[in-house]
């Protein structure tokens, strides 16, 4: 039963870092913002459990580079698939 928590320790980690990616959690909200802005937009669906999800989170989406790209052509959304609101989501993308 000790072991488990040590394995968790690294991910446990790596989900309290933010993100230097600035996602909304509206996807309505991202279209009507994308298209007052003519950007496209793009979702990070997540889990609070998805180890690679969070993994993008720690270092893909921290990449400064990256980060100042998404900013500059984007609008990111970030939704939560374990959400109960996100079930429309789960439906529709699969």
């Amino acid at each position: 039963q000790l072991i488990l928590p040590l394995l968790l320790l690294p991910y446990l980690a790596m989900a309290a870092q933010s993100t230097d990616v600035e996602f909304t959690s509206s996807l309505t909200e991202a279209q009507a913002r994308a298209a007052d802005e003519d950007k496209l937009y793009f979702v990070h669906f997540t889990t609070t459990w998805c180890v690679p999800c969070q993994w993008m989170e720690a270092n893909t989406f921290a990449n400064d580079t990256l980060a100042a790209f998404v900013q500059d052509h984007y609008v990111a959304v970030k939704i939560d698939l374990d959400d109960r609101n996100a079930a429309q989501y789960k439906k529709q993308y699969k």
